[in-house]
């Protein structure tokens, strides 16, 4: 903006702004005001203040429904699972995997498996679409070279994006869990569920465990993406000339490990959130009285290995989302990014959303 205003005066006048614009060599007078639009700085009022050009803002737009769509096809497509490690983690249920499952079908039905999965849903759309977007921002911020993104920059990224993602949707988590957890009626959507427990609880009780919840995002959030990244551009290494990226079965595998890994790091204290949120309906008693203390409990009743209690379920479920998040994300993105307008002159080159691309590691 200063540039143009030749005179110093605060003000761009008619002849400054064609003086300024003339080295440009448009074709048409609405090129010479798309330029403006979306190539020229914003002042204000300070110094001079680049914003993001518009193809990193429909880039950005691109990565969040991107998220979106891969969260809410992995975990509908893996609701049964995720709802039997609920029930396994809140001690609601016990016994063999299919001894479980044959018990919620015969007393319940098979909907019932999706018990919990409009809940579940309607948190994992904004949870994974701020993860990827969140993931991409945080790195941007943290990352000394952009061409040259180490792992430990990949996982204090993928730690914080994790971490804000769980502070937004965590009373849609908190209802998704006793939801999955009660029985068949006892709540009439997640409107009634949320209602219930500010009146039982107060508005803390929609935040209940979210010290455990927070303590778990951190090392999973950030060794899953730390993992996942660190292969696809390893991978894109020994390919040089793949210009689509991994194909879905590797993004698949990529994805897979990636999660194991960042499981069992987290799972402890997955489990007990849990059990935090959950207690206080019918059938499980009000016992802990904060995170500390579920831990100590859970130890001296059960063991080290009631601390992995559902692991078995979890990782069934576990697993295939993520792996199909992972692959849906890439696939999504890059079918979307070819649809966002190219600016610069005609360019052709290609859009490329996001820092992780096919090209770059």
């Amino acid at each position: 903006m200063f540039r143009a205003d030749l005179d110093n005066d605060g003000k761009i006048s008619r002849k400054e702004f064609q003086q300024f614009l003339l080295l440009c060599s448009p074709a048409s007078v609405a090129e010479v005001f798309d330029y403006w639009a979306h190539a020229s700085a914003i002042d204000i009022g300070e110094d001079m203040s680049a914003p993001d050009n518009f193809e990193s803002q429909a880039q950005a737009v691109v990565t969040f429904v991107a998220g979106a769509i891969a969260g809410v096809v992995s975990r509908t497509a893996t609701a049964p699972f995720d709802r039997l490690k609920t029930l396994l983690q809140s001690g609601k249920t016990k016994g063999t995997i299919a001894k479980s499952m044959s018990n919620i079908y015969r007393q319940e039905g098979w909907l019932a498996f999706w018990n919990g999965n409009g809940a579940n849903t309607l948190k994992i759309m904004p949870e994974s679409a701020i993860r990827f977007l969140g993931y991409e921002v945080f790195k941007n911020r943290v990352c000394k070279d952009p061409d040259n993104v180490r792992v430990g920059e990949r996982f204090l990224a993928g730690s914080m994006a994790g971490s804000l993602a769980q502070l937004v949707i965590y009373p849609l988590e908190i209802a998704k869990t006793r939801l999955a957890v009660g029985e068949k009626g006892e709540f009439k959507g997640i409107g009634d569920c949320l209602t219930r427990i500010v009146r039982e609880n107060g508005m803390r009780g929609l935040f209940r465990g979210l010290p455990a919840s927070l303590m778990g995002i951190v090392p999973y959030s950030g060794t899953d993406l730390a993992m996942f990244y660190t292969l696809k551009a390893r991978w894109m290494a020994a390919h040089p000339g793949a210009k689509e990226g991994p194909d879905v079965m590797t993004l698949l595998g990529f994805g897979a490990l990636s999660s194991t890994c960042g499981q069992l790091v987290a799972y402890p204290l997955q489990l007990v959130r849990t059990k935090l949120q959950a207690q206080g309906m019918p059938g499980i008693p009000h016992t802990y009285t904060s995170t500390a203390d579920c831990f100590r409990r859970t130890l001296k009743h059960e063991g080290v290995q009631g601390l992995y209690r559902g692991l078995g379920p979890n990782f069934l479920k576990a697993l295939p989302a993520i792996a199909i998040s992972y692959a849906v994300f890439e696939k999504a993105r890059t079918k979307l990014s070819s649809l966002v307008p190219k600016h610069g002159g005609g360019s052709s080159r290609r859009v490329l959303v996001g820092g992780e691309s096919p090209t770059t590691g």
